[in-house]
């Protein structure tokens, strides 16, 4: 029996590391699991200067590896100049012809057969008649065409506009890809049934879902100790990517419409924003009484676990939020909006609140700020349901070519 691996190509549209906000989680995850069993070869951009540190980290994966940086000023012209093409405008931004001449030089000279592609926008580099003998599989994690059409609808002229614009034309592309590509991945049955729903795909056969999955080794409530602050002080924690606008409105919503009535009820309550890049609107908010605004942070489990109650209050997300899962990890009780539990398996019997009416989310805050809980039981939930193992065995069959 040969332990020669067949070689992988992966696309990513940044750089799958460090594994630090939702996207850069999951492609690393994917990307570690599957050089135990591909010789990886990675094409990827890098929007992050800082990051460009990260590739001798990225080497210990990887069989070779091609990284661009991406400019994202330059970037964004070159979408609205083609928008006149019918086309999404995340098509441009990401595309590069060096990184073209990398792809096609690499699945030449490697003998290339499998090919995974990470989010819609890299699919550009192989979605051609001269690559359809290749075994191309695409994750799009979530249905990012929906989260535009989301968008839309919060934003007045003529951003609304450009939103939808984007929504109805990546709508598009991304059935186009489905229909092209051997095997299409969302992240839940949830996606698939709305990409259904929206597009006019009649059958879904070739659409499979593979979840997300936690480190339990790292998000270990027992590699974190407690300070005698964080056991005294009752405290709610939000964690996500600050520039990320689904979080940005998730906290700002919170703030406003559920934070006043908790400090009502538990005065010495505080609340910490935790995650990198943190916009103006959320710097403002750190302004307020007993709210912290940590920006980017070395270590985010001991935030967490400061945390008698984690909170996502999503009013814009598709997809699984991996704030949630990380919490549960951590024995943490979690309320949540409807919106944020979607794509995740029932929570039956864990300390799970899932709460869309703002007084009623309050409530539940509050419950978990009066007396300290440690959820076992949310952990345990964890450990069965999303382990990265379990849920990428799936990808591997669909890129193990016969």
């Amino acid at each position: 029996m040969s332990n020669v691996k067949q070689p992988l190509l992966y696309l990513c549209h940044r750089i799958p590391y460090p594994p630090n906000k939702g996207d850069k989680i999951r492609s690393f995850n994917q990307l570690a699991y599957l050089s135990q069993h591909f010789d990886v070869y990675l094409g990827c951009f890098v929007d992050d200067p800082s990051d460009m540190g990260y590739t001798k980290e990225l080497s210990k994966y990887v069989k070779g590896m091609y990284v661009l940086p991406l400019n994202k000023r330059h970037a964004t012209f070159r979408g609205v100049l083609r928008m006149g093409r019918r086309r999404p405008i995340t098509l441009p931004y990401y595309f590069d012809p060096k990184m073209a001449q990398w792809v096609n030089n690499t699945i030449a000279k490697f003998a290339i057969r499998n090919v995974l592609v990470y989010c819609s926008s890299m699919a550009q580099y192989v979605d051609s008649p001269q690559y359809q003998r290749l075994n191309r599989v695409i994750d799009f994690v979530d249905l990012d065409s929906d989260k535009w059409r989301q968008y839309a609808k919060k934003q007045n002229f003529p951003m609304s506009w450009v939103y939808n614009r984007e929504f109805r034309t990546l709508l598009a592309y991304e059935q186009q890809l489905t229909e092209h590509f051997d095997a299409s991945v969302f992240i839940s049955s949830n996606e698939i049934e709305l990409f259904c729903k929206l597009s006019s795909i009649s059958s879904h056969s070739r659409i499979h879902a593979v979840s997300n999955g936690v480190d339990l080794e790292f998000f270990d409530p027992k590699a974190v100790t407690d300070s005698t602050d964080q056991q005294h002080t009752p405290t709610v924690v939000f964690t996500g990517a600050m520039d990320y606008w689904a979080n940005i409105d998730a906290v700002r919503w919170f703030v406003k419409h559920v934070w006043p009535y908790v400090t009502k009820q538990v005065k010495n309550a505080r609340l910490m924003i935790v995650g990198s890049n943190p916009s103006d609107k959320i710097i403002e908010l750190g302004a307020f009484p007993n709210i912290e605004v940590t920006g980017k942070v070395d270590d985010i489990r001991s935030y967490i676990r400061a945390g008698w109650v984690s909170v996502a209050p999503m009013r814009i997300a598709r997809g699984v939020q991996n704030k949630v899962l990380e919490a549960m990890a951590m024995e943490i009780p979690v309320v949540a909006t409807s919106l944020a539990m979607e794509g995740l398996a029932k929570t039956n019997g864990c300390n799970v609140a899932i709460e869309d009416n703002e007084q009623h989310f309050a409530n539940a805050v509050v419950a978990g700020l009066k007396k300290r809980q440690i959820a076992t039981e949310n952990r345990q939930w964890v450990v069965k349901n999303y382990r990265w193992e379990e849920q990428l065995q799936h990808l591997k069959t669909l890129l193990t070519r016969t």
